[in-house]
């Protein structure tokens, strides 16, 4: 992968020892397989706080983040909307429609936290989201 180093003058391609696998042609080419169009999203995983930490960032930066996160989590069942938005962003249950569901429940005046099965799905999507934050930061 490469990206762009805003640091380096002029038109410069640096290779860290790691990324060289095996030795190859002298060619000059480069093959672009895919490009990014659009900013990607960042998550923080283990070796990314890692260095950070290392670099000096305090444990409670990373704490108040991860409280943060919770406290984002906990707001997604206080509303159908949010559920709803919530369920689709994670691709659950699209093929039935039923972030659209608890929407039109909701316009109906019906509650969907008082259905079993979807608030289980809720709950379920949600533990799935705390799991990875568990397991993964």
């Amino acid at each position: 992968m490469i990206s762009l180093d805003s640091r380096l003058q002029g038109d410069a391609l640096v290779l860290r020892p790691s990324m060289i696998k095996f030795q190859g042609s002298n060619n000059t080419d480069i093959e672009i397989c895919e490009a990014a169009w659009k900013p990607l999203p960042l998550f923080l995983n283990r070796q990314f706080i890692k260095i950070l930490e290392d670099m000096g960032t305090p444990d409670s930066f990373f704490l108040d983040l991860q409280a943060k996160e919770v406290e984002r989590l906990r707001i997604i069942t206080e509303s159908p909307f949010n559920a709803s938005t919530f369920l689709k962003r994670q691709s659950v249950g699209e093929v039935i429609h039923l972030p659209w569901l608890i929407n039109k429940l909701s316009s109906l005046n019906l509650n969907f936290r008082t259905d079993g099965f979807l608030r289980n799905v809720l709950e379920l999507t949600l533990l799935l989201e705390v799991r990875v934050l568990k397991h993964k930061t």
